[in-house]
Parts: structure tokens; sequence; C-alpha cells
């Protein structure tokens, strides 16, 4: 049997199998290290390592004697998958950070609008005056987006939406056609 082990499987006979385990890990998180931007202590890591390569192939991989390039694609695939998860998170955040910098924008529009319409066209009391639709606001896309960022999908609705779920605006009636809507917002 361990004839058969020799033939299919090259190995150092300097390195034990621990100590080849350790080395390729080793050398693997090291230069992982150098394209994530995250924090993950090496345990963590091999841990993680360690039970994706028992799910994939059915035992640990220092009794598999097909262990070392089992072993690296393994952990070149857990490397991968942090670095993309990572990426994901970044990108999330930078998308809820310009989703609230648009959503503050689009309250001081709400608000100016409903002070210059009681102002200067009717003044029908609370809550009249605190309600609006959402055509009445879309006009401060075309004023604040490019031509080019509308064409690209740019509006105020995912910031309609956020502002609806902090409490600034409620959703009062649904119209036939989503510009219907009608709002109300929020005296703070």
């Amino acid at each position: 049997m361990e004839d058969e082990y020799k033939h299919d499987y090259e190995y150092d006979e300097e390195l034990l199998p621990h100590e080849e385990y350790e080395t390729i890990l080793s050398e693997i998180y090291q230069e992982f290290l150098n394209y994530y931007d995250g924090q993950i202590a090496f345990d963590e890591w091999r841990c993680l390592v360690d039970v994706r390569y028992r799910q994939a192939h059915g035992e640990f991989p220092l009794w598999d004697y097909k262990m070392e390039g089992r072993l690296k694609e393994v952990a070149y695939d857990i490397g991968q998958e942090l670095i993309d998860k990572l990426e994901l998170a970044q990108a999330e955040a930078e998308q809820d950070e310009a989703v609230e910098k648009q959503s503050e924008k689009l309250l001081r529009h709400i608000e100016q609008f409903l002070e210059f319409r009681t102002m200067a066209v009717f003044d029908k009391g609370h809550p009249s005056n605190r309600r609006f639709q959402r055509w009445e606001i879309a006009r401060y896309t075309k004023d604040d987006f490019s031509d080019t960022e509308i064409e690209s999908g740019a509006s105020y609705d995912e910031a309609l939406d956020h502002l609806q779920k902090q409490g600034y605006i409620h959703l009062v009636e649904r119209g036939g056609k989503s510009k219907y809507d009608v709002f109300q917002a929020v005296m703070v």
C-alpha cells in the first residue's frame, strides 16, 4: 500500500505531512494578505480552509495523500471568497453612504418645495400642506443629476425609499401609477 502512495503522490521526503501542511498554508496565507484589506487571523483562515477541505474531499488534509494540490486549491478558493465578500461589503457601504447623502439632499428639496407651495400657492392646513406626490419631486432628479446619470438609472427613488424607512415621510396613498403615490412629510 505504501508503494501505491509513492506512485500517486509526489512528496518531499524531507518534510513530514504536518510540516508540509503548515508550509503550504503559511505561504498561501502570506500571499493572500497582499490582496486582502480586511482582518483575519491565520488560525481563523486555516479553520475555514480545513472545513472546506473536509467538505470537498471527505477527510482532513493531513490524512489525504493528495493533500498538496488539493490544499492549495481549497486555500486559494477560500482566499478569493473572502476578498470578494469584503469587496461586496465595501461596495454596499459606499452605496449606503451615497443613498444617505441623496436622502439628505432630497429631504431639503421636499421641505423647500412644501414651504414654497404653502406660502405662494395655497395653504390648506395640516396635513395637506405636508403632502406631495412622487411626480412633484421628480423634477429634482433632472436638476441634480446629469443626463448621462439619468440614462444610467440615477434617480431619487432609493432616497425616497430610505426617507420612508427612516420615518421622515410616510406613504399615505398608492396611486394608479407610482408617480401618483401620495406621501406626507413628517414635521420634525
